[in-house]
């Protein structure tokens, strides 16, 4: 089951976001079997303003412990932060209704 997690940045967003940067990404980088996409969301100057995390998981208390977990949360970037069931229909600009299958690595 895919789940989406929606986040917000709070006020000294940018400050945290640069401060834990790294730990974020080897975070998701350790998980990438469960891993669907993941991008920052962005204000039309480019500035980060949130995220928007796809991830595979079996129930929603997986998916709020995976984001919980994130060291950007732990350090308290998120001002929001939103999880719903992503229900899939179009994946890679095709009709995809089957199980995640990941795309090979690079």
């Amino acid at each position: 089951m895919a789940y989406m997690i929606f986040t917000q940045d709070c006020a000294d967003g940018p400050a945290i976001r640069e401060k834990h940067r790294d730990a974020h990404l080897a975070y998701l980088d350790d998980r990438m079997d469960i891993l669907i996409a993941s991008g920052a969301l962005q204000d039309e100057e480019g500035k980060s303003i949130g995220a928007c995390i796809l991830i595979d998981v079996d129930t929603l208390e997986e998916a709020r412990d995976f984001a919980t977990r994130d060291p950007f949360a732990t350090a308290g970037l998120f001002r929001t932060l939103t999880i719903q069931r992503w229900n899939r229909f179009y994946l890679h600009g095709r009709k995809d209704r089957g199980p995640f299958r990941p795309l090979p690595r690079d």
